[in-house]
């Protein structure tokens, strides 16, 4: 019922960063009535670990 749209559009975005590489750890899930527009994951103060911002949509009723 909910979908990942970072995943269906093939986007990776590290979140938790080791000391091999940024690995991909959270994720946003939207319902149908919802659109995805973009999203990053900043980089941000002394954490490894950081947050996803996804910019969406209320889609318009048919």
């Amino acid at each position: 019922l909910l979908q990942d749209p970072l995943f269906e559009q093939h986007v990776v975005l590290g979140t938790l960063r080791s000391k091999q590489s940024l690995k991909e750890l959270d994720r946003i899930f939207l319902s149908h009535d919802l659109q995805f527009l973009q999203a990053t994951a900043p980089p941000m103060g002394p954490s490894d670990h950081y947050p996803v911002l996804m910019e969406i949509a209320k889609r318009s009723a048919p």
